[in-house]
This record gives structure tokens, sequence and C-alpha cells, in this order.
């Protein structure tokens, strides 16, 4: 990893690629969280409700996942995405805002397969 705030973005072709990355984010974010103390950290988090989340960031399109990862996890401002992956701040804002409405989908509907967010 490079590091807290620095956001490498999930640019691999397969499945097993990105979700190693997932969870490597994932830890670096946990380890910042418990740097923060015990007390703000809260509870450990549910297996079954991580793997439901992971299962619906997979089925986000790589922009939308790059970008809800950079914001959520990474902590990054919009300004420091869209330089990074070469985009307007306004259009960061709806690739975040498009990323939340689907993985809310994906999430209330484990079945919607990825292609349905553009007929639905």
């Amino acid at each position: 990893m490079n590091g807290p705030g620095k956001h490498r973005p999930v640019l691999v072709a397969s499945k097993g690629a990105v979700s190693a990355e997932l969870r490597e984010r994932a830890k670096d974010a946990l380890e910042r969280a418990r740097a923060q103390g015990p007390e703000e950290a809260g509870p450990p988090p549910d297996p079954v409700a991580l793997a439901a989340m992971e299962d619906a960031l997979m089925r986000l399109s790589w922009r939308e996942r790059d970008v809800f990862l950079a914001v959520r996890v990474d902590d990054l401002p919009l300004a420091d995405i869209a330089r990074a992956m070469g985009l307007s701040v306004a259009r960061v804002e709806q690739l975040f805002a498009r990323a939340f409405r689907n993985l809310e989908r994906n999430l209330a509907n484990p079945r919607r397969h990825g292609w349905r967010r553009w007929i639905s």
C-alpha cells in the first residue's frame, strides 16, 4: 500500500485481485481507526455484513468503486481524487453519488447484477 492518505486505484482485471485489494484497503482503514483509540473505533465488524458489503462493492463499476473507496475508506478530498483520476471534481461528485446509490441498491437486493444498474 502507498500508506495512509495515498490512493492507489483498483485497476485490475480479476475478481480475486480486486477482492484482495479491497481487503488490504479495509485493513489499512481498520488500523487507522484503531490508532484513534478503542472508544472511537467502535465494535468489531460483523463478518456476514462485511461479505455482503464486499459483494455489493464488486458489482459497482471500477470508477464508482475507486471513488467510493477513496472517499469513504481512504478519506481523501474530492479534489485529490479528481486530480489522481484525471476527472473534474463535479464528475467525482457524480460518481460518488452514483456509487452510493448503486451500493445501497446492491445491498438491498443481493441478486441484483451489475448490468441492472443501467436499466433500473
